[in-house]
């Protein structure tokens, strides 16, 4: 989970704690939905519907580190538009924040972070995705992530 890896690279900062700590992208199911234990709960229909999520943080990937869009706004729409496409998908939220720290970003300037949380019938799902604005070296701390 992006959020939990943030707070406990937080904890080792301030604790200076002797450890490394080494990300790891988000390990997919063969059809593209985030690994959760979670995904027990959904039936045939709503795994299908799911699909949407990787689906709509691979588009906003592309938009990012192919076509360069930068706008927050203009990413958090589309990535809406392809989740409001399953009607069992009902978004909480749709967020672009910066890598490091979370906070929410207006312009894509910097690594940052795609995430989205919905509910897939009574199933709470949340997946998420780094993106690197196009031209941009990728930081090696971030090459397995991206």
């Amino acid at each position: 989970d992006a959020q939990q890896l943030r707070v406990i690279r937080q904890m080792v900062r301030q604790e200076r704690l002797p450890v490394k700590i080494i990300a790891m992208p988000v390990v997919r199911e063969p059809d593209g939905l985030a690994m959760s234990s979670r995904n027990l709960y959904l039936s045939p229909e709503e795994r299908g519907a799911a699909l949407a999520l990787s689906g709509a943080l691979r588009h906003a990937r592309r938009m990012v580190m192919e076509d360069g869009v930068t706008d927050t706004t203009f990413v958090k729409l589309a990535v809406h538009r392809i989740l409001q496409q399953q009607p069992a998908v009902q978004v909480e939220y749709v967020s672009v924040a910066d890598e490091a720290t979370l906070q929410e970003m207006t312009s894509i300037d910097r690594p940052a972070m795609v995430l989205v949380a919905a509910k897939v019938g009574n199933t709470r799902l949340i997946d998420n995705v780094v993106v690197v604005p196009k031209g941009m070296a990728v930081a090696e701390e971030l090459a397995e992530l991206v």
